[in-house]
């Protein structure tokens, strides 16, 4: 689906947003990764933790934020800017963040807001988007598939959080 389904809205997003954006981003992670993580892994993350973290991100002025909203209400939103990798090249624009509230997923939504991040990156000179998901999300990478992303032979292990990520980055052609 690539229309913006009636009564959505696509908009910039704003610094005082971030409340908003900080709770669909716990809420997203919650349910997303308790599966791969388990549910008390998760229990240490807090909104004030990550609404400080999202008054931040959402001021740093590279980066570019999209929400898109229903009824006043953030059902998603993407962050997206140059890439942030040391091997990245400067024709590699980066999705850092793509989120969507759980009662949307599969409902068509976040197709839009997919198409106008990788036409916004196409806009800024990209010729590539790249981003990173966790190996297990099995849901994701087939919604990244379904966008035409695919494994580049780029993996990360990381520690954050207390958590062990294991990342495969996914790139497609602008």
């Amino acid at each position: 689906m690539n229309s913006l389904p009636e009564n959505l809205i696509l908009s910039p997003l704003k610094q005082q947003d971030y409340p908003a954006v900080a709770a669909l981003h716990l809420l997203g992670w919650q349910q997303a990764y308790s599966p791969i993580f388990g549910a008390e892994a998760l229990q240490q993350f807090s909104l004030p933790a990550f609404e400080a973290l999202w008054q931040e991100r959402l001021a740093v002025p590279d980066r570019h934020y999209l929400g898109l909203w229903q009824h006043k209400q953030l059902l998603g939103f993407a962050g997206f800017g140059p890439a942030e990798a040391q091997q990245a090249s400067a024709a590699e624009g980066e999705i850092y963040h793509f989120y969507l509230h759980p009662a949307s997923w599969g409902r068509g939504v976040a197709g839009p807001l997919m198409k106008r991040v990788l036409g916004e990156l196409k806009e800024g000179g990209y010729q590539r988007a790249v981003l990173w998901v966790l190996d297990a999300n099995a849901r994701a990478r087939s919604f990244y598939a379904n966008h035409q992303f695919s494994a580049n032979g780029r993996r990360q292990e990381r520690y954050r959080w207390g958590l062990h990520l294991m990342e495969v980055q996914l790139e497609r052609s602008l």
